[in-house]
């Protein structure tokens, strides 16, 4: 995993907020006739910060982090906006698959994560089937610039991540 956010490099990095950006500015993520989700409470969706998490829980977050990134934003890639969402995709399928590489699909032995880890990956893991795919995207869409900001530098940098 060390490699992955110097693989991503600056202009894979630049990519994803450039198509982040067009998402924003034609109004996807939210902005004039994009009506508000009703129920959408995007705080039980925000990131865990990586700090409170150990070492080895942080790269399983982000790992669940980035798969519901990939699924809601490839249905978004079907609408109007799909040759806009081509390199971001691609860029977040490259760091997904970084993240496959470091964590087991299923942990046989070893440390469980604890229950606050726990309970985020149930939630994020419900939330296609609880949420409306607008409550999705602007949950993505807050929690992309935390990912590009933060977290990817932070489960990157291992044991220095403080």
């Amino acid at each position: 995993m060390e490699g992955a956010g110097a693989e991503m490099g600056p202009s894979g990095a630049a990519a994803v907020a450039m198509g982040l950006w067009v998402l924003v500015t034609a109004g996807v993520a939210g902005g004039p006739g994009v009506e508000a989700p009703g129920r959408c409470l995007l705080s039980q969706y925000r990131s865990l910060d990586p700090r409170a998490l150990e070492v080895w829980e942080r790269p399983v977050a982000l790992k669940a982090e980035v798969a519901l990134t990939l699924a809601v934003l490839g249905t978004m890639a079907n609408s109007s906006l799909g040759s806009t969402l081509d390199q971001p995709l691609h860029t977040l399928g490259h760091i997904h698959s970084q993240l496959q590489a470091c964590v087991p699909a299923q942990p046989t032995a070893g440390p469980r994560p604890r229950d606050r880890l726990h309970h985020w990956l149930h939630r994020l893991q419900e939330a296609p089937k609880k949420e409306s795919q607008d409550c999705l995207e602007a949950s993505v869409m807050f929690n992309l610039f935390r990912l590009l900001t933060r977290d990817l530098k932070c489960v990157a940098s291992g044991h220095l991540c403080v």
